[in-house]
């Protein structure tokens, strides 16, 4: 769990990095760097559950927020290949996936507790 949780922390990092080109930067940078700051809190031991399971929901919320107000005009394999993002839905399906995966871990770290 703990090789995972520091995947998950590098993941999160790079997510930051790559949002400065965004049009929107920063609240993806605050989202990605709330998701590091779980992952790191964690890792000492000293995560606050409710502190993960508030960023789970407000991710896992979003992320139904995007989806339901995205209209893909590709199928999704092109969606997720296109580089450019040009493909109509693209930007909004990775959005999605980014924001699962932040409400994915951090609800799973506000449930497991760190190995002492």
């Amino acid at each position: 769990m703990r090789q995972a949780n520091i995947f998950f922390g590098l993941l999160f990092t790079f997510s930051v990095v790559v949002q400065v080109n965004d049009p929107d930067p920063v609240r993806w940078m605050l989202l990605y760097g709330a998701a590091v700051g779980v992952c790191a809190l964690w890792h000492r031991g000293v995560l606050p559950r409710a502190l993960a399971w508030a960023l789970a929901v407000g991710a896992a919320a979003w992320a139904v927020r995007v989806t339901v107000n995205t209209a893909l005009q590709v199928p999704v394999g092109e969606a997720l290949t296109d580089w450019q993002m040009h493909a109509g839905g693209s930007e909004e399906l990775r959005e999605s996936l980014g924001l699962t995966l932040v409400a994915f871990w951090s609800g799973l770290l506000g449930l497991v507790r760190p190995p002492r």
